[in-house]
């Protein structure tokens, strides 16, 4: 049986089964996949502290904080915002 030169461009596109994954687009790069969490804080114009808090079973956490808005501090009671990140992912995907 003779193979018609066809058949190898219809192998390639449509039973080639790498072909069946979809093409993920390129995501354009984020400067602040790199950083760490004060260090996106302060890039984006706040102040940002760090403290460290042990657990009653010893762990070990770093909580973070912006005290001030971008304009600085101000004597206004404003009310708090508690961020919780999932624990499966890494702190910098939250922001």
């Amino acid at each position: 049986m003779c193979e018609l030169p066809h058949q190898a461009e219809f192998f390639q596109k449509f039973l080639n089964p790498l072909n069946w994954i979809p093409k993920i687009p390129e995501v354009p790069w984020n400067p602040d996949s790199e950083l760490t969490t004060p260090e996106i804080i302060v890039r984006h114009g706040y102040q940002a502290e760090t403290h460290t808090v042990q657990t009653e079973d010893g762990y070990l956490l770093n909580m973070h904080r912006i005290p001030c808005g971008r304009a600085g501090c101000s004597d206004e009671i404003r009310q708090p915002v508690f961020y919780n990140m999932e624990f499966s992912q890494a702190v910098q995907t939250g922001f």
